[in-house]
Parts: structure tokens; C-alpha cells; sequence
């Protein structure tokens, strides 16, 4: 694959060769994904070490997931071309249809759902993993006069 802009998305990640349904697209979990420990402490520490412009491009290539080992959700990092997967909901309204996903929600692989032509844009779904962001300490935060609860904080 390679990376170019998408109309209406910035940079988007597009296939560089016709790629057939159930292959293999993307393998992750592995040099390229960092994981960070549940407490949230490291992750802040990274991100306010890096250049404002970059900590907030860095932002959008984070997610949480639960893994295989049992150890809970993780928060994991992106820092390869696959960060640049875009999803196929724009500003929460369906646009079109993932065309890779990972088969399992603890697997990182990212199989093709679907043929996929060369030049098409490779989209994911960014619901497909549960976002759990107190649970790997990055909590909503409370403004302490602010008497809302965390489920209205949440919506």
C-alpha cells in the first residue's frame, strides 16, 4: 500500500496492487506498535515530550484493545504506514464500507473483507475495537464544581 490524500479525510492509506478477499493486508502488533502500560502515565509522558503539531497527529493513531494474553486492555500506538488506515465513517455517518478487518477483536492482523481493486482506499472500521480509555488511564477528566456523572460526561 502507500499513502496519499483522501478527498474530505487527509491522508488515507490506498492499495498499490489488486489484493483479494481474505489476504492478509496488514500484519500489526509487531516493531512498529507500542504498547503502553494501564496506568496512562507513560502515555502522557510521550506525548507532551513530542512537538505540539505531531503530538496531535500522533492522537489519532492511538486505540485500545484487549490482546490474547489476558491481561486486559491495552493501549497501543501506531507509528507505521498502517496509522494512516482511515475509517469508513466520516464525523460518525457511514460513507462507505470497511474493506479490511481484523478477524478477532484481539488480533491486529487486517484481513481484506472483500476484493479490493489497485489505487482503491484501504478503510477500516475504528468501532470494531472497544475504546476503553479510563481503563487504560486516560479517564474522562472532572472539572471539580462540574455535578455531571461520568455516563453524562460521556455523552
Amino acid at each position: 500500500f502507500y499513502a496519499k490524500l483522501s478527498p474530505g479525510k487527509g491522508r488515507g492509506l490506498f492499495a498499490s496492487r489488486d489484493i483479494e478477499e481474505g489476504e492478509l493486508v496488514h500484519r500489526g502488533g509487531l516493531q512498529n506498535d507500542v504498547t503502553f502500560p494501564s496506568d496512562g502515565l507513560a502515555w502522557k509522558e510521550y506525548i507532551f515530550s513530542l512537538p505540539k503539531n505531531y503530538a496531535c497527529s500522533v492522537m489519532d493513531w492511538q486505540w485500545t484493545q484487549w490482546t490474547n494474553d489476558d491481561a486486559g486492555i491495552k493501549l497501543f500506538l501506531g507509528l507505521d504506514i498502517s496509522s494512516l488506515m482511515n475509517g469508513s465513517a466520516r464525523r460518525g455517518k457511514l460513507e462507505g464500507t470497511p474493506n479490511v478487518l481484523p478477524k478477532r477483536k484481539t488480533s491486529m492482523n487486517y484481513y481484506a473483507l472483500r476484493d479490493i481493486g489497485k489505487d482503491e482506499e484501504i478503510l477500516t472500521d475504528y468501532d470494531f475495537f472497544e475504546t476503553k480509555w479510563r481503563d487504560v488511564g486516560l479517564g474522562v477528566p472532572h472539572k471539580p464544581t462540574d455535578k455531571r456523572t461520568d455516563d453524562e460526561w460521556r455523552s
